[in-house]
């Protein structure tokens, strides 16, 4: 009879032990999920966020001369040409309008050519008209 009240001691103790241990590491998982949760809110986009950046990207694109007079230094307006510029443009090709742009400045080759039309579709061709 004493040899199995100590052996159920022994398997409680154990059980507690192996319950206390795994109360412990849940803890510990339970805490490390909670940061992550924090950091991935943190670094998560929002929409709010989005529509700013698209915002922004739309004021630059339509005010280029607005967002390259903006730059508060030196290294920053640099920065502010060569993202606009290929090249650092001479005087000349500003007012000529001829400055070496990045990609992303150039207008799209649809819109900057004009669109040939034939005549006859502008124009109707001659005859007789209804009344």
């Amino acid at each position: 009879m004493i040899k199995l009240c100590l052996c159920y001691i022994i398997i409680h103790l154990r059980d507690e032990e192996l319950k206390s241990g795994i109360q412990v590491e849940r803890d510990r998982l339970s805490q490390l999920l909670k940061e992550a949760q924090g950091y991935r809110n943190s670094v998560e986009l929002s929409q709010q966020d989005l529509e700013e950046f698209t915002w922004r990207v739309n004021w630059v694109m339509e005010h280029p001369q607005e967002f390259l007079l903006r730059a508060s230094n030196k290294q920053q307006r640099q920065a502010y040409f060569s993202l606009m510029f290929a090249d650092l443009p001479t005087y000349q090709n500003i007012i000529d309008g001829t400055p070496s742009l990045t990609w992303i400045f150039k207008l799209n080759e649809a819109y900057s050519q004009p669109q040939k039309t034939d005549k006859s579709e502008v124009v109707p061709r001659a005859g007789v008209e209804p009344a």
